[in-house]
């Protein structure tokens, strides 16, 4: 004789009560696990987009500043070049000009600065990159749990 035949047809209907009261508890805890993960991801993505909006502030106040100082380098490029015509018409009158090894000092000093913010601009490009991956993962995963939980109800909807 087996459990099952020891089993009355009204313990087996509350049984299943049972078990089908435990699925939808545990239906129910799932559903709120899946509701509490999307909020915590619209909170990254909001997050993530405060944070492109921040990055495209910086980025646009990088721009001004390099068109800022394109505007500098032409008026020095301008004033070298008037620097070396001077220089040019001392050395016909045989006179002496020292100002060189400071314009090349000032030359090198500019290069560096941008170079500087060269190196900045990948910096917030790698940092671009790094945000986009973790939105697409995170994208990923909700769409992969909310694939889980529409096969979940197309099996429980099933004919047994």
């Amino acid at each position: 004789m087996s459990d099952r035949d020891d089993v009355q047809p009204g313990q087996q209907e509350q049984a299943l009560a049972e078990l089908e009261g435990a699925l939808a508890q545990r239906e129910r805890e799932v559903d709120a696990r899946t509701r509490a993960a999307d909020r915590r991801d619209r909170v990254a993505d909001d997050r993530d987009r405060l944070s492109d909006e921040r990055e495209r502030a910086a980025d646009e106040r990088e721009r001004i500043a390099d068109r800022r100082q394109d505007v500098a380098d032409a008026r020095e490029d301008r004033l070298s070049e008037w620097q070396g015509r001077l220089d040019e018409r001392a050395r016909c009158l045989q006179h002496v000009a020292d100002h060189h090894i400071d314009n090349s000092m000032e030359s090198l000093e500019l290069a560096r600065a941008a170079l500087q913010r060269s190196r900045q601009r990948l910096e917030r490009a790698d940092a671009a990159l790094v945000s986009s991956t973790r939105r697409t993962n995170r994208e990923q995963a909700e769409i992969d749990r909310e694939v889980a939980c529409s096969e979940r109800e197309e099996h429980g909807r099933a004919p047994q």
